[in-house]
């Protein structure tokens, strides 16, 4: 029996092709596996790089955090933190003088010591005036922080660090989507993780040797497997941009689920043998006539596939061959569509998300301006009846965890009606803003103040011992009474106070107060009196 050429050709290229196929998964199967290890790190990089994105996302919200809460105060004595620190997410916020001595710190733990300079970031912030970031130690925690100056007219008064505990759960939110999970370490133990483990005591401590583990970190070794609640890991370490080294040595660690690889090798391996056998069959069927038709329907795939890389998604490729080449031409062509569609997509979202966004401020920026016309009398710049009522009764509930005793004085300007009359309303109110900011400036910050009605102030103030709280009103008054008013010269206040008992309702609190003003206007005025 004759053989065609083309078939003998055929057999010829497809028994060359099988020996060098054979040779070829022979040799590829250490390389298959470097490049799936080259993938595994190129997605360990592009994890690490999406970490530092999010350390610069938390910086930059903290920056924002620390300037909110700095604008709304004129000095570091008004300074708010506590208030922050419930209705934001940060853990912990901390406020440092110009040397560096914490004044007052608010949040779900406490840093012991009283001076900060040993942090990089107040040491950097007191030199350059610019806001700093860094990964500090706290005890057995690692914490996020970004130190924001406090700046007056060019001269640094102090400092606001606001930091985020670097926890499972916010590791967790980091590594979401990712196939690689994340663990802060610090020496040999973990600080936090990504990782869901059955049993959370199981990753305490690091699970390669720490000589490894540090020959890892300095790149010496590639990749490190470990084993984890009988599940493998490719492990990959990588020292971290915001941490402060003169602190504390913390590296992130990332862990590779092994299965993942394995997949992958298999997947990959079964479509060589795959390919490698149509390849044979194809060439044995059709190595005689393949030749000028691939050549064609190739030069328009090519022609197509440019276009695509080109941005130009429009173009569709006609191939009428009744073959793969038609139909790989036919779901190009979907695809082409496809990506068109999601472009498109994908520009109108965005197009629609910046209006949200832009529509958001707008919201948030009228919710402010609510809440301050709300909650801040408009002439005095204190709070206003409803708010100190609210403020009043936290006051009170704190009073029994703190063991402290609640004062409630009500102070109001003698003859004021006078003022009004022989200097005007515009002076009248010269002298509430006056008295308004005496009161802020003498009494504490912890100290309630609002403005109750026309003249009247109300104050509010815990005392250790009863008698304290006569000699902090008396010294009230004699402050207004030595105060020099513009224009008016002298003004004078009365100012009468009781004591909150246990289990009394507002308004009888209120009216107690109320009745020892009273008491001291017709003693004559300009004097303090007190009603058990």
């Amino acid at each position: 029996m004759k053989l065609s050429i083309g078939f003998k050709i055929a057999f010829v290229i497809m028994a060359v092709l099988l020996i060098e196929a054979v040779i070829a998964l022979v040799l590829i199967r250490d390389t298959t596996q470097e490049s799936l290890k080259s993938i595994i790190n190129e997605e360990f990089s592009q994890t690490i790089e999406l970490v530092e994105n999010e350390f610069s996302f938390l910086e930059q919200s903290n920056i924002y955090m620390a300037n909110s809460i700095i604008m709304d105060s004129k000095s570091l004595k008004t300074i708010k933190i506590d208030d922050a620190v419930e209705q934001t997410n940060v853990d912990n916020i901390i406020l440092l003088d110009s040397n560096g001595e914490i004044i007052r710190q608010a949040g779900l733990f406490q840093i012991n010591g009283q001076n900060l300079q040993t942090y990089h970031i107040v040491h950097q912030v007191m030199h350059t005036k610019k806001a700093s970031s860094a990964i500090e130690r706290v005890d057995d925690i690692f914490v996020f922080y970004t130190a924001v100056p406090i700046m007056d007219d060019g001269v640094l008064l102090g400092e606001l660090l606001v930091g985020l505990q670097l926890s499972n759960r916010v590791l967790h939110e980091m590594s979401k989507g990712s196939t690689i999970h994340l663990a802060i370490v610090g020496d040999r133990a973990i600080g936090a993780s990504s990782l869901d483990l059955a049993n959370k005591k199981s990753f305490v401590l690091l699970p390669v040797d720490y000589i490894e583990y540090l020959m890892l970190l300095e790149g010496k070794i590639d990749l490190l497997e470990t084993k984890i609640e009988e599940k493998e890991y490719f492990v990959k370490a990588r020292k971290l941009r915001y941490v402060d080294k003169d602190t504390t040595n913390a590296s992130l660690m990332l862990l590779y689920d092994a299965k993942h690889y394995n997949q992958q090798l298999a997947t990959i391996n079964t479509i060589q043998y795959s390919l490698i056998l149509v390849m044979l069959i194809s060439i044995f069927i059709t190595v005689l006539f393949i030749s000028k038709h691939l050549k064609r329907a190739f030069a328009k795939l090519i022609r197509a596939f440019k276009n695509v890389a080109e941005g130009n998604y429009g173009e569709l490729v006609q191939i009428d061959t009744h073959d793969e080449l038609e139909s790989l031409a036919y779901y190009f062509n979907q695809m082409s569509i496809s990506i068109k569609k999601k472009d498109d997509e994908i520009q109108k979202h965005i197009f629609d998300l910046e209006k949200k966004i832009q529509h958001i401020s707008q919201l948030k920026e009228s919710e402010k301006i609510l809440y301050e016309k709300a909650t801040v009398d408009s002439l005095t710049q204190l709070y206003n009846r409803e708010k100190f009522k609210d403020l009043f009764d936290y006051m009170i509930k704190k009073s029994y965890r703190e063991e402290t005793s609640v004062v409630l004085a009500i102070l109001d300007i003698d003859f004021f009606k006078r003022v009004n009359d022989t200097f005007g309303h515009l002076v009248g109110d010269s002298v509430l803003k006056e008295i308004a900011q005496i009161l802020r400036t003498t009494l504490r910050e912890t100290d309630l103040i609002a403005r109750w009605g026309g003249e009247e102030f109300i104050v509010a103030i815990s005392v250790r011992k009863r008698e304290e709280a006569a000699l902090v009103l008396q010294k009230l008054i004699d402050i207004v009474a030595a105060h020099k008013f513009e224009t008016v010269g002298e003004v004078t206040c009365s100012c009468g106070y009781t004591f909150y008992n246990e289990n009394e309702d507002n308004d009888t609190l209120f009216q107690r107060a109320d009745e020892a003003l009273y008491q001291a206007k017709i003693n004559g005025r300009n004097r303090l009196e007190v009603k058990i």
